[in-house]
C-alpha cells in the first residue's frame, strides 16, 4: 500500500467513525432528557451557612453557603467611597458627585451599615437615571436603533418615542406581566393603559419596527421573509429565552420546536402590517378637534365680515357702469 493509500484508508475510517457516532447520538436524542428551563418553577429551601453574621437575606445565604461548600470566605467590606462609586455606577451609570460620597460616608458612620447602604439604594432606585441605566440592556434585546441599517441605513423615524417609553416603564416598575403584554400585542389591548396623555400600550408594541429594514429590495417577498424572521428571532430570545428562528429550515436541533410551530407563528407576524397610530388621550383629542372648530368659526366669521365690507363697496365701485355714471 502506497504513503497516500494508506492516508486515504485512515481518512476514510474516521470518516465512517464519525457517521456512526452521529448514528448513535441521534439514535439517543430520540428520548432527550427534560431541559430544566420547561420544568416548572419551585422555591428551593434556603440554606443555613455557619457565617450567619455575613448573610442579611435569602440570596446572601446562598451565595455564602456556596463560598463555604467550597472553602472560601467573602472579601472584606468595601471602603465606603468606593462602595458609593460601586452603588452610584451599578444603579444609574453615573458617578457619585462629590456632595453624594460625603453624604454617604457621614451616613455610614451615623447609621447601621445596612440601613445607609438601603437608603442610598432606594434613593438611586427613585432616580430618573436609573430607567436609562436599565433600559440600555434591554435595548439590545430588542435590537433598537435609530436607522434601519442595510447599506441605506435610513433614518427611523419616531423610534426614540419607544426608548422613552422603556425608560418610563422601569422607572415606574412596570409588572413584568403588562410589560410583556403590552410589547407582543399592545396595540390590541381592551384596556390600554394611559399615562401622561398617550397610549403607554400602543407605543410598547413599536419595538415590532426595530428590525433591519432595505428600503429598495430587488426581492419584495425574500425581504419580508428576512424581516419576519428577525422578528421572531428577536421575540423568541426576548421573551422566551428559545432560538426559534433555528426552526425556520427544520425541526429544532435541541429544542422542542418544529419547523410547523416556527411557520405558524410567521403567518400570524406576516399577516399584520405596520401603521402610523394616534398615540394622544381621546381627551386630548376632543380638546384639539374643539379648538379647531372654534378657530375656523373665527376665521369664517372673519371672512364674512370683510366679504361683507367688500360687497358695500361694490356699488361705488361700479358706478361708472350706469348710465349716467359715466361718460356718455
Amino acid at each position: 500500500m502506497t504513503p497516500r493509500a494508506g492516508r486515504h484508508s485512515r481518512t476514510l475510517a474516521f470518516v465512517l467513525s464519525l457517521g456512526l457516532v452521529g448514528l448513535l447520538g441521534a439514535a439517543a436524542s430520540k428520548q432527550p432528557q427534560p431541559n430544566w428551563a420547561f420544568k416548572p418553577v419551585t422555591r428551593p429551601a434556603v440554606p443555613t451557612p455557619k457565617n450567619t453574621a455575613w448573610s442579611t437575606n435569602a440570596i446572601d445565604r446562598f451565595l455564602i453557603a456556596k463560598l463555604e461548600e467550597r472553602g472560601l470566605s467573602p472579601a472584606p467590606s468595601a471602603e465606603p467611597r468606593a462602595l458609593a462609586r460601586r452603588l452610584h455606577f451599578i444603579l444609574t451609570g453615573l458617578p457619585p458627585s462629590p456632595e453624594e460620597t460625603d453624604a454617604f460616608v457621614r451616613e455610614l458612620s451615623i447609621d447601621n451599615r445596612q440601613s445607609a447602604i438601603g437608603n442610598r439604594v432606594d434613593s438611586l432606585l427613585a432616580s430618573p437615571h436609573f430607567g436609562e441605566r436599565f433600559a440600555r440592556h434591554w435595548q439590545d434585546v430588542v435590537r433598537y436603533a435609530d436607522t434601519h441599517g442595510t447599506e441605506h441605513d435610513a433614518f427611523l423615524p419616531h423610534a426614540w418615542r419607544y426608548r422613552d417609553w422603556l425608560i418610563r416603564a422601569y422607572n415606574a416598575d412596570l409588572p413584568y406581566d403588562q410589560f410583556v403584554r403590552e410589547h407582543i400585542a399592545g396595540d390590541l389591548l381592551e384596556k390600554p393603559r394611559w399615562a401622561d396623555g398617550l397610549n403607554q400600550s400602543l407605543l410598547a408594541s413599536a419595538w415590532w419596527r426595530l428590525v433591519e429594514f432595505n428600503q429598495t429590495p430587488v426581492d419584495v417577498k425574500g425581504e419580508e421573509v428576512i424581516v419576519v424572521d428577525s422578528q421572531i428571532d428577536a421575540m423568541s430570545k426576548a421573551f422566551l429565552g428559545l432560538t426559534v428562528s433555528c426552526a425556520r429550515c427544520h425541526d429544532h436541533k435541541f429544542d422542542p420546536i418544529s419547523q410547523r410551530d416556527f411557520h405558524g407563528l410567521y403567518s400570524i407576524l406576516a399577516s399584520t402590517r405596520t401603521s402610523m397610530r394616534v398615540l394622544d388621550a381621546p381627551e386630548k383629542l376632543h380638546a384639539h378637534d374643539a379648538a379647531l372648530a372654534k378657530l375656523k368659526a373665527e376665521i369664517r366669521a372673519e371672512l364674512a365680515a370683510r366679504w361683507k365690507q367688500q360687497i358695500e363697496r361694490w356699488p361705488a365701485a361700479l358706478s361708472f357702469l350706469s348710465p349716467t355714471g359715466g361718460e356718455g
